[in-house]
């Protein structure tokens, strides 16, 4: 293969650069289908065979080291890594991290990695406690939120976008960083499926800056005082959108008992991996799951760990306190807790090393 422009030789797509196009292509959350599906599949395989030295070495210092990575690994663990260091630092760090083959610097620079991401995170949680508690003050009623702050890092807005929109408001969210010196504000869009943030934008082009992304995730700068015109004509346009896009988990795949989600269901699925953009992973629902236990584990305790009929496991990433608070709610009869039956929504995989059945809760309570 050669460049048309410049008739030099290329690499052969294999090896390191086969693993490297798969991380690129999962990460940046472009549409697993057709050749892009081949390139992540082909490359995660060659990833597993320790066909790429410096994401081996970042995998281990995410704590992945023996585990057998896939598309979700370097959608949560490795892709915010190498992202971390543009991030909070500089983005030569991931750069020379990424072209080196010498051990001892591979783990020091995977080290390092490891620990911007977790200044990445603590400003991130920063940002996303400060919005939890103005949501809960003055609880939002539109299609779409937008926030800004001075206090905000602009190379964290994206991934915090993020995080609103999974844990505390599902909708199109727009994060901004105000600079008070010069009056402009920069930040990231996150979209839901079915809302095409990128032809949003373009409808408020004559209030932006500058702006760029796709359907799902966009960056975009303005001046500050045009922040509230902004928020107005965005939520404008999705009033136009069908009123169901803005249910979350909406689309339930398959009504799935839980006497089924057993081994043989996760072999027959990892056929259709690797899962993301335009190819989401089955999305499941059960009526009536008995919790026969509840406990939580993590850092910051934030996250639940649910044993299920059958002596299925259940894990809800970050929903400690959503749990909590549909405990508490007995007067719609939407409380949950142990030795209670409720409604579920699920993706079925493996736990770990163990190669167990366990499933990853999306929503729970009364849904149907």
């Amino acid at each position: 293969m050669r460049s048309a422009s410049t008739c030099l030789p290329l690499p052969a797509l294999g090896g390191k650069y086969l693993a490297l196009a798969a991380t690129g292509t999962v990460a940046d959350l472009v549409p697993l289908v057709s050749a892009n599906r081949i390139l992540a599949r082909s490359g995660l395989r060659n990833l597993n065979a320790n066909g790429c030295a410096p994401l081996s070495y970042l995998a281990a210092a995410a704590g992945l080291a023996g585990k057998t990575l896939t598309a979700g690994h370097i959608g949560f663990y490795l892709g915010p890594r190498i992202n971390a260091a543009g991030r909070v630092s500089e983005g030569q760090i991931a750069y020379d991290l990424l072209t080196s083959d010498q051990p001892s610097r591979l783990v020091r620079l995977a080290r390092e990695l490891d620990n911007l991401n977790a200044q990445r995170q603590a400003q991130e949680e920063k940002i996303v406690s400060q919005i939890r508690t103005r949501l809960a003050q003055c609880p939002p009623t539109g299609r779409t939120l937008v926030l800004g702050n001075a206090q905000w890092q602009p190379g964290v807005v994206g991934i915090a976008a993020s995080r609103v929109q999974q844990d505390l408001y599902y909708a199109p969210v727009v994060i901004l960083s105000i600079d008070e010196g010069n009056g402009i504000a920069r930040g990231s869009a996150r979209s839901i499926p079915g809302f095409d943030v990128h032809h949003a934008l373009s409808m408020c082009a004559d209030l932006l800056v500058k702006w760029g992304g796709h359907r799902a995730a966009a960056g975009l700068t303005l001046a500050a005082d045009r922040i509230d015109e902004f928020a107005d004509r965005f939520e404008e346009i999705a009033r136009q959108y069908p009123a169901e896009i803005f249910v979350p988990y909406g689309k339930v795949d398959l009504q799935l008992p839980l006497a089924l989600a057993g081994p043989e269901l996760v072999q027959a699925l990892e056929q259709l991996e690797p899962h993301g953009m335009g190819n989401s992973a089955p999305v499941f629902a059960q009526r009536g799951a008995r919790l026969n236990s509840v406990r939580t584990f993590g850092k910051e305790q934030n996250h639940l760990k649910i044993g299920l009929e059958n002596g299925l496991e259940a894990i809800w990433w970050r929903g400690a306190q959503r749990f909590s608070a549909k405990s508490h709610d007995r007067e719609n009869k939407s409380g949950s807790g142990p030795g209670q039956s409720v409604d579920m929504v699920f993706h079925v995989g493996w736990n770990g090393f163990h190669r167990k059945t366990m499933l990853e809760i999306l929503e729970l309570g009364t849904l149907f």
